[in-house]
C-alpha cells in the first residue's frame, strides 16, 4: 500500500526523511556464460555481486534479464514511466533463452517487451552471442522480433560471449572465433540494410570485438549515432580513433624532443593505436610507446582494456621502465574509487614502476 505525504520546509531546512538502505536485487538465473561465475578469487568484493535490479537498470544502465520482476514491479515501471530500461534478451525463442539462463521458469521476454512498447517505455537490448546456441537463424529471428518493437526499442547490441580461463571444463559455451564473428556480422549487416530500407535511424549495432575478431574495418563515426551502447563496448574504438585524430589536427608541430610516454592498452586495441600515436608523436615531439597488455589473470581471450589488472599492466610496463618518463593507463580499467579490478591505485603503480602513472582522461594532457 502506498501513501502520499505533503511536506513543507524552508530553503535551508532538511526534509527530515530517512530512506531504508538500498538493497540490490540479486539474479535468480544460472546463465551458462555468467561472467561472475568465471571470476578468479581475491578481487574486489563488489565484482562478485550478481545484480539483476530494474532500478539499477534505469539509474545506471545495468542490463537485467527481468526474470525476477514481480507483478508489482511491472506495474510500478508502467505507472511511473521508468524509462529507459536495459534488457538482456539473448534470444526471443523462449526455450533457447531459458536454456541460456539455465532457468526453466523464466517468463517470456517478448511478452514483457511488447507491454513495455504499448506503455511507451523505451528500452535498450543486448544479445550475447554463444556460437552454436543463439547465433545463426536464432540470432536472425531475435533481431527481427525486436525490430518490430521500434520505436520503443531504442537499440540492440550484439556482443560476443566473454570467456575466462576460470570457466568450468563442462561449460557448453564455445569462444567466438574469427569464423563465428564473420557469420554474426553478416547477419547484423543484412539486418542493418533492412533497417535503412525502412528509412528509420539505425538501432542495431555490433560490438567492437566482433569487428576486430573478424578482421573487418570498424564502421564510421556516424554509424553509431549517439553511441547508445557505448558502455557495452560498441563504438568505443571508433570514438577513440576519431577524437584522437581530431585532436592531432589541432596541434602545432614541435621540433624539440619532449617526453617518453607509455600508453597501456589491451591487445585488441593496440594495432589501432600504433599509427595514431606515431602521427601524434611527429606533431608533439613526444616519443610514444604503445604497451599491449596480455590479460594473464582472466586469460588471453579477454582482450578488452576494462578488465586489465594492475599486476598485468605493471608487468608489461616494467620491461620499459628505464625508457619511460610517464605512463598512461585506460580510464575504463578503474572503478569509481579509482581502483583496478585487483585493487591497485595509480599512486601505488607509480611507486612500483618508478615513474608517474596516470589515467588518460583527456588527450590535452598528452600535448
Amino acid at each position: 500500500m502506498e501513501k502520499v505525504f505533503n511536506a513543507l520546509r524552508g530553503p535551508k531546512e532538511a526534509l527530515g526523511i530517512t530512506t531504508n538502505d538500498f538493497r540490490i536485487r540479486r539474479c535468480n538465473n544460472r546463465c551458462i556464460f555468467c561472467f561472475v561465475d568465471q571470476m578468479p578469487p581475491g578481487l574486489r568484493r563488489t565484482l562478485y555481486i550478481k545484480d539483476d535490479d530494474f532500478r539499477l537498470s534505469f539509474l545506471h544502465g545495468a542490463y537485467i534479464t527481468a526474470t525476477n520482476l514481480s507483478r508489482k514491479d511491472i506495474d510500478r515501471i508502467f505507472t511511473y514511466k521508468i524509462s529507459p530500461l536495459y534488457f538482456s534478451v539473448h534470444a526471443t525463442d523462449r526455450a533457447i533463452r531459458n536454456a541460456l539462463l539455465r532457468n526453466p521458469r523464466a517468463p517470456d521476454i517478448m511478452g514483457l517487451l511488447i507491454k513495455c512498447a504499448e506503455k511507451r517505455i523505451g528500452f535498450h537490448t543486448q544479445i550475447v552471442c554463444c556460437p552454436g546456441i543463439n547465433d545463426g537463424p536464432v540470432l536472425r529471428k531475435t533481431i527481427q522480433d525486436l525490430a518490430l518493437l521500434y520505436p520503443s526499442l531504442l537499440s540492440i547490441a550484439v556482443v560476443p560471449v566473454g570467456l575466462t580461463r576460470f570457466r568450468k571444463n563442462n561449460d557448453p559455451v564455445q569462444p567466438v572465433t574469427a569464423y563465428h564473428a564473420r557469420r554474426i556480422l553478416a547477419i547484423v549487416h543484412a539486418a542493418q540494410n533492412k533497417i535503412r530500407s525502412a528509412h528509420v535511424p539505425n538501432f542495431l549495432f555490433a560490438a567492437d570485438e566482433l569487428y576486430i575478431a573478424a578482421h573487418h574495418t570498424l564502421p564510421p563515426f556516424r554509424h553509431y549515432r549517439d553511441f547508445p551502447q557505448f558502455e557495452n563496448g560498441v563504438g568505443m574504438m571508433r570514438s577513440f580513433i576519431t577524437e584522437l585524430t581530431r585532436h592531432i589536427k589541432t596541434i602545432h608541430r614541435r621540433s624539440s624532443p619532449q617526453s617518453r610516454i607509455g600508453i597501456i592498452t589491451g591487445t585488441s586495441a593496440a594495432p589501432f593505436l600504433v599509427p595514431l600515436f606515431s602521427r601524434f608523436g611527429r606533431k608533439t615531439g613526444h616519443v610514444f610507446r604503445i604497451i599491449p597488455v596480455q590479460n594473464r589473470l582472466f586469460g588471453p581471450s579477454v582482450t578488452v582494456t576494462g578488465l586489465l589488472t594492475g599486476v598485468d599492466m605493471l608487468a608489461a610496463a616494467c620491461t620499459l621502465r628505464h625508457e619511460l618518463d610517464l605512463v598512461y593507463i585506460p580510464p575504463n580499467c578503474l572503478n569509481q574509487d579509482n581502483l583496478t579490478v585487483d585493487g591497485y591505485t595509480v599512486k601505488r603503480m607509480s611507486g612500483i614502476l618508478g615513474c608517474p602513472v596516470r589515467s588518460l582522461s583527456d588527450f590535452g594532457e598528452l600535448s
